[in-house]
């Protein structure tokens, strides 16, 4: 009886170690998510203004070309 006590003490060790190390793995996986997800909204906004800078380059040169 002591020996089967014993052996469910192990597994429940073992879960609960596998638990905390799954619930780190996720921890970093969303910290990893929400940094990716700034960095693509960063990069969204440099890629808004560099087709900004080239359309106005473009209609500057356009008028250039005009007069």
């Amino acid at each position: 009886m002591l020996q089967r006590l014993k052996t469910f003490e192990d597994a429940d060790f073992a879960l609960l170690e596998t638990n905390k190390n799954l619930s780190i793995a996720l921890e970093r996986a969303d910290t990893r998510c929400f940094n990716l997800e700034k960095k693509f909204d960063k990069l969204k906004k440099y890629q808004k203004i560099v087709k900004n800078a080239c359309d106005i380059s473009c209609k500057v040169i356009i008028l250039l070309l005009i007069i």
